[in-house]
């Protein structure tokens, strides 16, 4: 039961890692910037809060990961 899972990340799959979150995070602020441009329609208004949640959370994921090797 206390056996402790070990995982090893090579650098390739760092580095696609690495990628792949910065380009969730910029998908993101693509999308805030969509839908805080466009806040006269109320569908796009209500998605606003969500977005930022996206963006504050895959921001904290890219941080962790740029900060993994420091560990």
């Amino acid at each position: 039961m206390d056996k402790l899972n070990t995982y090893t990340i090579t650098s390739e799959k760092y580095e696609k890692l690495a990628l792949l979150s910065d380009d969730i995070y910029n998908t993101a602020v693509i999308i805030a910037h969509f839908c805080n441009d466009r806040a006269d329609i109320e569908e796009l208004r209500n998605l606003v809060p969500i977005v930022n949640n996206l963006k504050k959370k895959s921001d904290k994921l890219n941080a962790e990961i740029l900060n993994w090797d420091e560990d």
